[in-house]
């Protein structure tokens, strides 16, 4: 039956994808497979907005777990759920990791630290 806490929404235009991560309490990214990197965790993260994520690939480089999200064991539908029931419990958890996300990083600090790493 219908959840109060799960909606399913239409796509989110990609000009609005900043404004709609900015307005959720999480993002849930449960992946089971490689992907090539987690570019909707750091949109989402760079807008305020904490992820629960399975700990694999960059995943585990950005999300800090317990400080500044959640990694959970990938296909471990049953940690996945413990996850939400805690921040449930606990809702101030989720104003605990607005506050300990990195700094946004721009392209320019990328490139500064490619030349800092090639010594240009």
């Amino acid at each position: 039956g219908p959840d109060a806490w799960v909606r399913f929404l239409p796509p989110v235009a990609p000009k609005q994808v900043f404004e709609y991560l900015r307005g959720i309490d999480l993002l849930c990214c449960p992946s089971v497979a490689l992907e090539g990197g987690p570019t909707v965790a750091l949109e989402a993260m760079a807008v305020g907005t904490p992820v629960i994520a399975t700990h694999m690939t960059a995943m585990a480089e950005i999300v800090r777990d317990r400080v500044n999200g959640r990694l959970l064991p990938p296909g471990d539908w049953r940690a996945l759920a413990q996850a939400f029931r805690d921040i449930l419990q606990d809702r101030s958890t989720l104003d605990r990791w607005r506050a300990a996300l990195p700094p946004v990083r721009t392209m320019d600090d990328v490139a500064q630290d490619s030349l800092r790493m090639y010594g240009a």
